[in-house]
């Protein structure tokens, strides 16, 4: 997939990320006392508060603390471009409130994208600035028809102005660093010292003097967040803070990260200059600068910081020790206030224990939002199987239900992957009929009453996932079921022997992903195989598994040596399979839909070859959907009314709203909130490479007619037929039909083999 973002369609979520990197910053690190005595719980910590953002500004170029306390947002009310009018709104109070400041000279900028904001420390301002004017913006548009990029001397310069208090505007002239591609690329940049700054060039750092204009020392590093202090450079590397000497040019002692104070986060420097602070989802760290180690001030995982719709932009730690850290959630700017509570318990009193296999977005969602507004509860998550884990995944389960069967384990149960049904005979699911209540009528019924079993409802999933296909007129029309795709793909193949019909068409693979649309109709209720329609699934399999070809990718030029056909299941969304569809390289494309944005892709690929049409995914079962996120409370929880509390709130639109592309909310009004158009009104959206004729062109990928979309929001309230994977059981049918599919062995063999394994599977 290629992105080729228009300079002037950058959305402010993105600019919250790359603009807001470059702050100034106070003083700040109250140092919590984890002491207790006698009884007393040891108290002191922070708490969290969601501060004011300024009315009308949807896209900001910076958040400062000046040397004076007040904080300083230059930003401006446009929505989804970079350029102005710009604004400087000031808080005197530490973020709780904004005032408008009058700056008539700011005006100049309006027609400007604002690349970089800072103050020296004389108070004067410094804007780094590029206008792309129409003729540029055509010129690019052009170039991403023809692949013909503008030269280096035909884009807009870059200019770095100077503000004094007074309001006095003088442009500096710069010899900017040129890339070895002859084009000046600038990432942001940051006051350093009298009359000198330093820039981001993506590869590197370079050190101005504002006297000349001239370079004065270059720092190769692609490191992110850089601070200032003293006569050093620091930037945050893969593994640590690299230091650079802004006097001599030399390279200094690296500061390496232990784990928690790695990965994605934002870098801070104290007012004294004394300390270096980190902001990750896993909290706010300091490490005073000639020490040893990263102390952990606040406990992201007691707050909001820890959510995955939450991108964190700048950490701003203040004079009176409080922390302000700038977020961005869904495009939207949220300033997070943490403040130290001497009073408040060093950990919530009441703790609620919420448990998964594997990580899930839409809990730790939950999570955060719980914390935000229960301060006095602990959300414990564990995760049982993670990439660093070595536990295997029988191992997980056989304890969790050691844990269950004795009437204890976690509070709230993420039950995918876990054996639902054998928990409701066992009487370890609590009824959430009460737990659901008033908000059922915000929900899609057909998807949340699916664990409802005598009249009691015990298990409710948040999301959910289809699986769905695109392909020409005649392939959806003639593809109605399993045996049907299998007779069109037998004769397109008998048609044009070198055309490859599907993209997965090894026997295991295909096994995989017919598995959710034909399991409902050879699985029983009790979970054992139905062998006459289990003899049908296979036969058509084998039919499909014989029509494999191998195209010719050498029409794509240099591009074929990366497409491949070892493609996951759910290669369908974004530009994903739709890229092969698109290039001639399948004759349809199918997976498990979890995100609206999924449409997109083939959408455009049908546009792009001028017909096609979407339908649910052949198999043999109608209006299928796979229960995901699916959760559950304990019967014996030691908190069932925090636990109950849990669930609603992720079954909330406020969790529900976010796309984390791991299913369709079941939240109504957060399913039709997803299914709006994103983009905004002339923004090119994504784009992929097609090619004709050997020539690589750009297929623009954007938002399906809202007609379309609609059709959508009526469909899916439609869906009747539940179906969860069984691993074990997927399994188990690969090894026992292998030689099946070689001709080793009949189908009967294969499906008696199957029958009784299963039998063996399900009475253990």
């Amino acid at each position: 997939m290629i992105k080729m973002n228009r300079p002037l369609q950058k959305l402010g979520a993105l600019l919250a990320g790359a603009c807001l990197l470059f702050s100034a910053c106070a003083e700040g690190g109250v140092q919590p006392d984890a002491s207790s005595s006698g009884n007393e719980p040891a108290k002191g910590r922070y708490v969290e508060e969601v501060y004011s953002w300024p009315e009308g500004v949807n896209l900001a170029a910076s958040i400062q603390a000046r040397a004076d306390g007040t904080l300083e947002i230059v930003g401006s009310p446009s929505e989804g471009t970079v350029s102005g009018p710009w604004e400087i709104h000031v808080s005197a109070d530490g973020g709780r409130s904004w005032t408008k400041k009058d700056t008539p000279w700011l005006s100049a900028f309006d027609a400007a994208a604002l690349d970089g904001v800072s103050y020296d420390g004389e108070g004067n301002l410094y804007l780094l600035s590029v206008t792309y004017p129409p003729e540029f913006e055509e010129m690019l548009l052009k170039a991403m028809e023809t692949g013909e990029i503008p030269a280096p001397e035909e884009y807009p310069p870059y200019l770095l102005h100077r503000i004094t208090p007074e309001g006095q505007v003088e442009e500096l002239p710069m010899e900017w660093s040129v890339s070895e591609d002859g084009r000046v690329n600038v990432y942001g940049f940051l006051c350093a010292g009298e009359n000198q700054v330093v820039v981001n060039h993506f590869d590197r750092y370079v050190l101005y003097d504002l006297t000349t204009g001239q370079p004065v020392h270059t720092f190769l590093t692609a490191g992110s967040d850089p601070v200032v202090y003293g006569d050093t450079l620091a930037v945050a590397g893969d593994t640590g803070i690299e230091q650079y000497d802004l006097k001599t040019g030399e390279t200094l002692e690296v500061i390496p990260f232990d784990e928690a104070a790695g990965g994605s986060a934002s870098l801070a420097v104290s007012g004294d200059q004394k300390a270096l602070y980190r902001c990750n989802g896993r909290g706010v760290y300091r490490y005073v600068l000639g020490g040893s180690v990263w102390e952990r001030l606040i406990d992201g995982e007691l707050t909001s910081l820890n959510m995955p719709s939450v991108y964190i932009g700048s950490l701003i730690p203040k004079e009176d020790g409080d922390f302000l850290v700038l977020t961005s959630d869904e495009g939207a700017y949220v300033p997070l206030n943490f403040s130290f509570d001497a009073s408040a318990p060093l950990a919530p009193t009441r703790e609620l224990n919420v448990y998964s296999l594997y990580e899930n977005n839409t809990v730790r969602q939950a999570i955060g939002l719980m914390q935000r507004a229960y301060p006095d509860v602990y959300v414990r998550y564990t995760v049982a199987v993670d990439e660093q884990s070595a536990v295997q995944v029988s191992d997980a389960i056989r304890a969790l239900n050691t844990e269950l069967l004795a009437g204890k384990g976690p509070d709230v149960l993420l039950l995918d992957g876990l054996p639902i049904d054998s928990y409701v005979e066992k009487g370890i699911l609590a009824d959430l009929s009460q737990t659901v209540g008033e908000a059922q009528g915000d929900l899609l019924a057909n998807i949340t009453e699916t664990y409802r079993k005598d009249g009691a409802l015990y298990a409710v999933p948040t999301r959910f996932l289809v699986p769905e296909m695109w392909g020409s007129e005649d392939f959806i029309a003639k593809a109605a079921d399993l045996e049907s795709m299998a007779d069109w793909v037998e004769a397109a193949h008998a048609e044009n022997p070198g055309q490859r019909q599907l993209y997965r068409m090894q026997p295991a693979e295909l096994i995989e992903d017919f598995y959710y649309t034909c399991a409902p109709a050879w699985r029983a209720e009790d979970g054992s195989i139905r062998p006459e329609e289990f003899t049908a699934f296979l036969t058509d399999i084998k039919r499909l598994a014989d029509a494999v070809s191998e195209p010719d990718l050498s029409v794509l030029g240099e591009w074929g040596e990366y497409m491949n056909f070892e493609l996951p299941f759910g290669f369908l969304g974004g530009g994903g399979g739709s890229i092969y569809w698109a290039n001639g390289l399948v004759n349809a494309v199918y997976g498990l839909s979890g995100s609206m944005m999924d449409y997109c892709g083939p959408d455009a690929a049908a546009g792009y070859l001028g017909g096609g049409g979407f339908a649910l995914m052949a198999g043999q079962a109608k209006g299928v959907y796979v229960p995901s996120g699916i959760l559950g409370l304990n019967s014996h929880a030691a908190q069932p009314e925090e636990g109950a509390e849990f669930i609603r709130t992720a079954l909330s639109q406020a969790v529900q709203r976010h796309d984390f592309e791991d299913g369709y909310p079941v939240h109504q009004g957060a399913l039709a909130e997803n299914a709006k158009n994103p983009y905004v009104e002339g923004d090119d959206g994504m784009q992929a490479p097609v090619f004709e004729d050997g020539e690589m062109k750009v297929l623009f990928i954007l938002w399906p007619e809202e007609s379309f979309m609609e059709g959508i929001l009526q469909l899916l309230p439609t869906l009747d037929t539940p179906c969860t994977m069984d691993p074990v059981l997927l399994e188990m049918i690969v090894e026992e039909t292998r030689d099946y599919f070689t001709g080793s062995i009949s189908v009967e063999q294969a499906v008696s083999a199957v029958v009784e394994r299963a039998q063996a599977y399900l009475a253990e």
